[in-house]
């Protein structure tokens, strides 16, 4: 393998870090049957055909009220219209305060969270009044007329981010009721970071497997006019973003899922909702049928979920065992240090130490093509007529000198599962977010430095020191790597070409990166920087060793 074409090889495999979630898109391979202590592989699910979800309930026009509630780790507003929440907010890991953006949305004319929509009837909705309101519960009552009764309790957990749900259905008629419902568990799920919509999925797990829907057919059903419902009965259903995740879990058989999408405002921000769909419940004539759901509502972080039972929904895709080691190791080294930015610095060095036999073959294997360079030369002049003579000639080179061509590039192959679980860990990781370090106020967002005080091309409103440092490191590294491919002596236009494309590197891994969580720069720039002093040394060490005559 020539420079060029290595060179053409190291840049693929680099930028495929760039696309590691890639790796949590789902397929189209049918769920793999596992064991209870494994999470299957992200897989797509068939929809079911059910009934589309009804856009608005039917309601009697009435004034609104907002009802707020708040606790150790929610905020909410509920209106008494459709008791359903409008905006909930979040106090993310390491906040003082609740998110400045609520976690869920709704627009003025759009479904509420945990709003309820009767279906398949003549039925209309009153205005719901409040009967009971304490610190963390709410009991709303709606009459659909004066054969059913429909009450909502609402119970705000103060020790984790669950909100518990029972919906009361009272048959006050001496005849059986058939109610059908769809219930809009999480309304417009919002983005609040440039990865948001990069790992934006949604699915559920049935008990034993986790299973992954396509969200293009979330898509392609919403501009058809349609809804796509998927997951009969799961234990529970999930939609999530890059740090945080809305389940619902419900307490009795459902009829399906539903997942639905719809243009955002902006280019930024879609919207996206996850609900459930009640095909029909029997409420024979003077007795009453009581359905219980649990909305989880807040970061995707073991230390929640497992005790409420979801701890499966924290998963990172097909690299999930190596990100979640790797959260193990950060986890440590926050605990030792006090500091996520010094824990994800040591994490760098520690995986640099356990790599560098894999970077010691990789230069060294460059080394040894550097000093048969002339002789290739020579070959590919003598034979240049002769194809089939210069491959085994060269390969017979190869041989004599211990040169292995794909040396340099195995090593890399070898590696990239680490630093594609780094950057999906550190990408996905809710403990980053609050987290300061340095001049960096959020490990989660931009460093921003200072701000511009308004917004300029390209760079925005800020100055994002970081992804500045990173190319410097990058310049440095290419340097220490150039030197180990060329060695002294006049370039040939295959390295001067190769030189040109090197200088471009930077720039564009600087815009790249020039928006992203500032602790995946951190983990760059360090890793940038290890790996360049690596190169010296070994250079160093093999300077006077590899030498072939020509």
């Amino acid at each position: 393998m020539n420079d060029q074409k290595r060179f053409i090889a190291a840049i693929v495999l680099i930028m495929a870090i760039l696309g590691a979630y890639s790796l949590l898109t789902p397929t189209n391979k049918p769920a793999k049957k596992s064991t209870n202590e494994r999470v299957a592989e992200e897989t797509a699910v068939e929809p079911l055909k059910s009934p589309v979800v009804e856009k608005t309930a039917k309601r009697k026009k009435s004034d609104e009220k907002i009802v707020e509630i708040k606790t150790a780790f929610l905020k909410a507003e509920l209106s008494t219209a459709s008791a359903g929440i409008n905006k909930l907010w979040i106090k993310g890991n390491g906040d003082a305060g609740f998110s400045e953006k609520p976690l869920l949305l709704a627009g003025p004319n759009a479904l509420k969270t945990l709003e309820l929509i009767l279906k398949g009837s003549s039925e209309e909705l009153v205005e719901f009044k409040i009967v009971e309101i304490t610190e963390n519960e709410v009991t709303l009552i709606s009459k659909a007329n004066k054969d059913l009764e429909i009450k909502k309790r609402f119970i705000f957990s103060n020790s984790n981010y669950d909100i518990q749900l029972y919906i009361t259905f009272s048959n006050k008629s001496k005849s059986d009721k058939v109610i059908s419902y769809d219930l809009a568990a999480a309304t417009n799920l919002q983005f609040s970071s440039v990865l948001d919509k990069r790992f934006l999925n949604a699915g559920s797990y049935d008990g034993k497997n986790l299973l992954w829907v396509k969200t293009k057919d979330a898509i392609k059903a919403a501009k058809s006019g349609e809804v796509y419902n998927f997951a009969k009965n799961p234990k529970w259903a999930v939609l999530r973003n890059t740090h945080s995740s809305a389940i619902i879990t419900p307490r009795q058989d459902i009829s399906y899922t539903y997942l639905s999408w719809s243009k955002g405002a902006s280019k930024d921000q879609d919207d996206w909702s996850l609900g459930a769909g009640v095909e029909s419940v029997i409420v024979p004539g003077g007795s009453e049928a009581v359905h219980q759901y649990m909305l989880y509502a807040g970061p995707t972080m073991e230390k929640n979920l497992v005790p409420l039972g979801m701890g499966e929904a924290v998963n990172y895709g097909k690299l999930n065992v190596v990100c979640k080691l790797l959260i193990k190791v950060l986890t440590f080294f926050y605990n030792l240090t006090g500091s996520y930015g010094v824990a994800i610095i040591f994490l760098v060095i520690l995986i640099n130490i356990f790599t560098y036999p894999l970077t010691y073959k990789n230069v060294k294997s460059m080394r040894h093509m550097q000093a048969v360079q002339p002789h290739l030369t020579k070959l590919r002049e003598t034979h240049k007529a002769d194809q089939k003579k210069l491959q085994a000639e060269m390969m017979k080179l190869y041989k004599e000198h211990n040169v292995n061509p794909m040396g340099g590039c195995l090593p890399m192959l070898l590696q990239m599962p680490i630093f594609i679980s780094l950057y999906v860990t550190l990408a996905r990781s809710p403990m980053l977010k609050g987290s300061n370090f340095l001049w960096i106020k959020d490990l989660s967002l931009p460093d921003a430095l200072f701000s511009f005080g308004r917004t300029l091309p390209i760079l925005g409103d800020n100055f994002n020191l970081l992804p500045v440092l990173m190319m410097i490191a990058m310049v440095v590294q290419q340097k220490i790597s150039m030197s180990a491919r060329s060695g002294s002596g006049e370039k040939s236009p295959q390295e001067q070409q190769q030189q040109k494309m090197m200088i471009m590197m930077p720039i564009v891994f600087g815009f790249i990166f020039y928006s992203l969580p500032s602790g995946l720069v951190l983990y760059w720039t360090v890793n940038t920087a290890l790996m360049a002093l690596a190169h010296f040394i070994i250079q160093k060490k093999l300077e006077k060793t590899i030498l072939v005559d020509v």
